[in-house]
């Protein structure tokens, strides 16, 4: 995962900001969720509010739908998201990440006893889901 930034130099224009507006998408535990009481919670939220509490600025959290992250972003609705992107050439002509900040890899999990094996030929012809 990585911070898609609008801005390529962010990092070094950190002094300069006062404010900035994280795009994230709520939906995706543990990563980003809302706790009961309606507040943002887990380990993207934590990673930007240290961001902003390192350079001194405050933190805006705009909830967004995933598939409008990278519109949002090119509109400038806000200056960054954080919301468990992953890095793919096709993204990277269009915005700038960060450093990785953590790789997730795909598993194929399928029930025990399943003719179905974690490899392309048991899954040839098949519909395969995925989140």
């Amino acid at each position: 995962m990585t911070i898609a930034c609008l801005a390529a130099s962010f990092a070094a224009q950190a002094k300069e900001w006062t404010t900035i507006r994280f795009a994230t998408d709520a939906s995706y535990p543990p990563f980003e969720s809302k706790a009961p009481d309606g507040s943002l919670v887990g380990f993207d939220i934590d990673q930007g509010n240290e961001i902003c509490a390192r350079i001194h600025a405050k933190c805006v959290w705009i909830e967004n739908s995933f598939d409008g992250m990278i519109p949002g972003l090119k509109a400038r609705k806000f200056n960054a998201v954080l919301s468990s992107m992953t890095m793919m050439p096709k993204l990277e002509e269009q915005i700038a990440f960060s450093v990785r900040l953590y790789d997730t890899g795909s598993r194929l999990i399928v029930a025990t006893g399943s003719n179905l094996h974690p490899d392309a030929e048991s899954l040839a012809g098949k519909s395969v889901g995925v989140e």
